[in-house]
């Protein structure tokens, strides 16, 4: 009677085990391709952001795709000029992008080996890049941020920066920036940086004060301005700009 009592539940205890068995094998299984999913999807939306220096020609192509549709583009407006405006800047657009890819390409070349850097910002997601974004580095004549009256001499400067707009907002500009900093202070071996910024151009100048930039003050005590060439649609313009400035010593 033992004997006989004791066999279904041995049977019952291999069934079990058979269950377990076939439990864990299951479990295995759904982790590895939960795995391979989530490893598909991250080899597919993970983003890289890339600064370089452009050179070559559709680097410059890219470089006048954006500053032509930063700074020459109309404006957002909803009155009834406004469509005439756009339709007059798909007429127009392919002329200035043609006017700044010839300036950018000739003044990297007149520049190099020079103190320049035009860079880029390239957004890598998977197997696709984009250029998100630009800034242009060189030497300006500007007085010393720590003596005002001093002699006008040869100062590290941003130029142009700009971001593509569908991409405002993921550091880019700030990465940009950074590259800068760098190449002035590990490159160029200047302990300083300066940029222009126009003063009703608030998004800039809270942007550059955000990064530890601040006003550069003239004999008096007041900001610091001084005219600048800007171009819009190819033609020149003097507008004044305040001059920021930002200490880079320690960095390295």
């Amino acid at each position: 009677m033992l004997a006989s009592s004791q066999a279904p539940a041995k049977d019952r205890m291999d069934n079990m085990a058979r269950y377990r068995l076939r439990l864990s094998e299951r479990t295995t299984i759904l982790r590895w391709i939960t795995l391979s999913l989530i490893a598909f999807i991250a080899s597919k939306t993970t983003q890289a952001l890339i600064i370089t220096t452009a050179s070559l020609p559709n680097d410059y192509r890219d470089v006048a795709r954006l500053v032509t549709s930063a700074f020459d583009a109309p404006p957002e407006t909803k009155d009834s000029t406004s469509i005439f405006d756009k339709v007059m800047w798909l007429v127009e657009r392919p002329k200035s992008e043609q006017l700044n890819w010839q300036m950018y390409e000739e003044n990297s070349r007149k520049m190099e080996g020079k103190k320049y850097s035009l860079l880029l910002a390239i957004e890598k997601e998977g197997t696709e890049m984009s250029t998100v974004g630009m800034a242009e580095l060189g030497l300006g004549l500007g007085h010393d941020p720590e003596d005002f009256s001093a002699q006008l001499r040869p100062l590290p400067t941003i130029g142009v920066i700009c971001v593509d707009a569908m991409t405002r907002g993921r550091g880019i500009g700030k990465a940009l920036v950074e590259k800068c900093e760098d190449i002035v202070l590990q490159k160029w071996n200047h302990s300083a940086v300066m940029v222009d910024v126009e003063p009703d151009n608030r998004c800039a100048l809270s942007f550059f004060q955000s990064l530890g930039y601040v006003n550069v003050l003239d004999a008096q005590g007041n900001k610091a301005e001084r005219m600048q060439t800007v171009s819009r649609r190819g033609v020149p313009q003097e507008k004044p700009h305040y001059i920021l400035t930002k200490k880079l010593k320690g960095k390295n």
